[in-house]
């Protein structure tokens, strides 16, 4: 019966794997159907035959079914909790080293020749990535922080004190970036992810006991200051605690947490004044302080500081049931990139000058550029007055808030899946058109008073939803990851900078250009900033899915020419 069944399959595989050699198979569109490899899908299918047909054979003397022998570059397609070895005979080819290091280091051979392995342990790294998330948790709230409070200020503040109260905490953020920048290489990314808590809560503070817009004033600027500090320190922190595998969903967990942010404070809104919301918003950045205190530091920050007992350590804590061994082939090649630029002391003008660091801010730059160009602010500004014909005002904001939350963790479920550019480019294709279409809403509105509610809403929820998929969270988790150590802090800051910059700027300036060109004119100029980023992201930036960060790094160094 066995024989019968592997000699089936084994012909289909084949020709599987022959049909989908050919060169019309390795064409993009097919492999994002198929995104296996030929020769992948072939072992997979075999390995699963051998898997379904072994157990049959415990109760004979011996298979004589041939045994499968992974090599190297197909062992991370076959899962991990098993691997097929042959006890008695000896390979043809070299085994995997780790495969071989669980036979003898965990004794878990199984009758048929199939030995169990543990899967990685990833509830630490999650855990540690979740605590940290709290921060931008803050930074959330601070951002819907507004829209709940205005109403109650009216009386207190002019139009202008509003406008002002609105747009103060981007100021204070554009500062943030470069604090956060310098307290990541002096005192440590948790240590920073820590500090910006205290702006965060003194902000609060005096949100909730002011009186006249100057409290007001100085609670947004510090809620701001926090949020900028947040938003450069906590990425950088959850880029360098993560495995390789794990960096993109762990690292796209920062923007999801900050649409939880927003979509809490507008729920809190609707039940508390702004005293007392301003008091329930003080307790995150408390309780964030002192659940962060058991997480570990980053193992490659203790690495640059010459701690490489600590930084083993945090790496162990880190990646829970992984072997000693495993950890200490991921410490050194940590150490040896570390080690490379030990004795390169880095100065304003190598950013400009050194291609290694200049290639990825540039693209770093663009990212947040293009992010902030695509008018994201504005479309939300504009859905309130979309959806102004609801009688409850709260429940646009908590529809467009639930939008970004639910499309934010389909971002988080696909990220380490689709990859940073297949994402970056559908979601620019579905803004690009959904901000065309808001035009069109608009100029047939304008110009020709046609209506088309429809198209409007139909329009803003999809650019929400698509922008929350890709170019919310990936510009921040590209920043991240895509710095040399050595740079990481400073071309971090520069880069946020340019973020809340460009925010401040486009947020505040939009009533001009709404003058100038009309509401559908600024749309279709946002619509176009977002076709350029997609052709930038098509030429550019490359895929970090999957890459260590010192993969990452060793791809903008200029070739060895001693190699």
């Amino acid at each position: 019966m066995v024989s019968t069944l592997v000699n089936l399959v084994v012909p289909c595989t084949k020709f599987l794997h022959m049909l989908l050699s050919k060169p019309w198979a390795q064409k993009p569109l097919l492999r994002l159907v198929c995104p296996y490899d030929p020769i992948q899908i072939h072992v997979r299918i075999t390995f699963y035959t051998v898997f379904l047909v072994g157990p049959s054979c415990d109760n004979n003397s011996s298979c004589d079914f041939p045994v499968i022998l992974i090599i190297p570059s197909l062992q991370k397609d076959v899962p991990d909790k098993f691997a097929i070895m042959e006890s008695d005979a000896e390979p043809t080819v070299p085994l995997l080293p780790h495969a071989v290091h669980h036979v003898q280091e965990d004794g878990l051979e199984r009758p048929g020749g199939i030995v169990h392995r543990p899967k990685p342990n990833r509830k630490p790294e999650i855990l540690a990535t979740l605590v940290a998330c709290l921060a931008p948790l803050s930074m959330g709230i601070v951002l819907g922080f507004s829209s709940p409070t205005l109403p109650e200020l009216k009386n207190t503040l002019t139009e202008t004190q509003q406008s002002w109260y609105g747009s103060l905490i981007n100021i204070g953020a554009i500062a943030g970036g470069p604090v956060a920048g310098i307290a990541t290489e002096v005192i440590g990314r948790k240590a920073t992810v820590m500090i910006c808590n205290l702006p965060f809560s003194i902000g609060w503070f005096l949100l909730a006991y002011a009186n006249e817009y100057v409290m007001l004033y100085c609670g947004r600027l510090l809620t701001g200051l926090g949020m900028g500090m947040c938003s450069l320190a906590t990425p950088i922190y959850i880029a360098e605690i993560s495995s390789k595998d794990m960096r993109g969903t762990l690292g796209s967990l920062f923007q999801l947490f900050v649409t939880f942010g927003i979509l809490a404070v507008y729920a809190l809104g609707i039940l508390l004044d702004r005293r007392w919301l301003s008091a329930a918003c003080g307790f995150v950045p408390a309780a964030m302080v002192f659940a962060m205190l058991p997480c570990p530091e980053s193992p490659r920050y203790l690495l640059s500081k010459g701690a490489r007992q600590d930084a083993v350590e945090a790496l162990r804590w880190l990646r829970g049931t992984m072997s000693d061994a495993s950890v200490e082939n991921e410490c050194s090649e940590m150490e040896a990139m570390i080690r490379k630029q030990a004795n390169q002391r880095l100065s304003p003008v190598e950013l400009c000058s050194n291609p290694t660091i200049r290639k990825p801010l540039m693209i770093s730059l663009c990212l947040m550029v293009f992010q902030q160009a695509s008018g994201i602010n504005n479309v939300i500004f504009y859905s309130t007055k979309i959806f102004s014909q609801f009688k409850n005002a709260e429940i646009p904001e908590l529809l467009v808030a639930t939008v970004q939350v639910a499309f934010t963790a389909v971002a988080v479920v696909f990220m380490d899946r689709a990859g940073r550019r297949l994402l970056l480019i559908i979601a620019g294709i579905m803004t690009c058109l959904s901000s065309v279409g808001l035009g069109v809403a608009y100029y047939l509105d304008e110009e020709h008073h046609v209506k088309l509610t429809w198209l409007s809403l139909a329009s803003v929820l999809i650019f929400i939803a698509f922008f929350s998929v890709g170019w919310a969270p990936i510009p921040w988790l590209v920043m991240a990851e895509i710095f040399p150590e050595r740079a990481r802090g400073m071309a971090s800051s520069i880069a946020t900078a340019v973020n809340w910059s460009c925010s401040f700027l486009i947020t505040k300036e939009f009533a001009d250009l709404e003058s100038a060109v009309h509401s559908y004119g600024a749309f279709w100029i946002y619509g176009g900033m977002i076709f350029l980023g997609i052709l930038f992201v098509m030429f550019f930036l490359p895929e970090t899915k999957g890459k260590s960060l010192e993969d990452i790094e060793k791809h903008f160094m200029p070739p060895d020419p001693e190699a």
